[in-house]
């Protein structure tokens, strides 16, 4: 093994388990659905981050490839980054509301117990 393929390993590596982790983490979602109402953002979050992870690793190249012939390739470019970490932006900000109202939800059915 070459000095040059431990990065590309490690690269690998981190994308597949971030794929994983959000696979689980719909898992979870799809465990507790009937429980609350926030499992829906929750589940819909994690897929919405696979297809997200998933189309940044595989299709913006393709694309990019396609746009390098073009003279817009540069505002092409700018225009994915932007649109791609404006949906990561949403994507954890609706992470962050599930748990938030699971939490709230939680501990407003132990107050009442």
């Amino acid at each position: 093994m070459n000095d040059q393929s431990i990065p590309a390993l490690a690269q690998q590596a981190s994308f597949w388990l971030g794929i994983l982790l959000s696979l689980v983490g719909a898992g979870v979602a799809i465990a507790y659905l009937q429980r609350s109402k926030w499992t829906r953002l929750l589940l819909c979050a994690f897929l919405f981050q696979v297809l997200l992870q998933l189309a940044t690793r595989f299709l913006v190249p393709v694309l990019l490839r396609s746009a390098a012939t073009t003279m817009n390739a540069t505002h092409f470019l700018n225009t994915i980054v932007v649109l791609l970490a404006l949906l990561g932006f949403l994507t954890h900000a609706a992470l962050v509301l599930g748990i938030a109202g699971v939490l709230s939800e939680l501990a407003r059915l132990r107050q009442s117990s």
